[in-house]
């Protein structure tokens, strides 16, 4: 509940010419890392190496005792990891990953045994030109409409996308919409308050989005 000394956990990992990588606190209490894969082809396969791979650490950056063979990593196989959240009610740990430009997708990772993961077959592409920078799924009740929803937060499109999907199948898309079209900065970040709220963090401000 307060600011305190900054520790160094991890570091030195390579990075790609455009760094990218997510970090979040998941519903289990461990920190989740990923990074993108460098500058090295090969390396998102190579165990010994932690890019292309999201890890799972204990908050003082030591690897769960229930990690397999001691490893911190969770999930392999990503080329450009911009954000990460989990379904609220599969409990499934969505991934928003870039390829390239113009190829972006969601990745759902499937938690196994003993901290195992693997990564599904399910993927969806991104509309074009999304640029995500975090992701975040709606879990609050002040605005039921948004029950379930996925926002994604539109850095190089400067909108946050919003992405409706089945209630009776959470991996299908029914429709996607842009919200905050007039943005005059990027957008940067999105996450769900504990009331209810979104919050919404630019280039130039930290918006808040409530009923109106």
């Amino acid at each position: 509940g307060r600011l305190g000394e900054r520790v160094v956990l991890l570091d030195e990992i390579p990075a790609a010419a455009r760094p990218a990588a997510a970090l979040t606190v998941g519903p289990d209490g461990r920190v989740y890392a990923a990074f993108d894969a460098g500058l090295v082809t090969g390396r998102t396969a190579a165990l010994a190496s932690f890019s292309g791979k999201i890890l799972r650490l204990n908050t003082d950056g030591t690897t769960p005792t229930d990690q397999p063979a001691g490893s911190p990593v969770f999930a392999s196989a990503f080329h450009s990891p911009r954000g990460l959240d989990w379904h609220p009610e599969t409990g499934a740990l969505w991934v928003v990953d870039a390829k390239g430009p113009q190829v972006e997708e969601l990745r759902i990772v499937v938690a196994g045994g003993n901290g195992q993961s693997e990564s599904t077959r399910t993927r969806m592409s991104l509309p074009p030109r999304t640029g995500a920078s975090a992701l975040a799924f709606y879990r609050g009740t002040l605005l039921p409409a948004l029950a379930g929803d996925l926002f994604v937060a539109a850095e190089d499109g400067r909108a946050l996308l919003r992405l409706r999907f089945d209630k009776r199948d959470a991996t299908r898309l029914l429709s996607s919409e842009r919200l905050l079209p007039d943005a005059d900065s990027r957008i940067r970040a999105v996450a769900t308050g504990p009331a209810g709220l979104v919050f919404v963090a630019t280039d130039r401000a930290l918006l808040r989005l409530g009923p109106g």
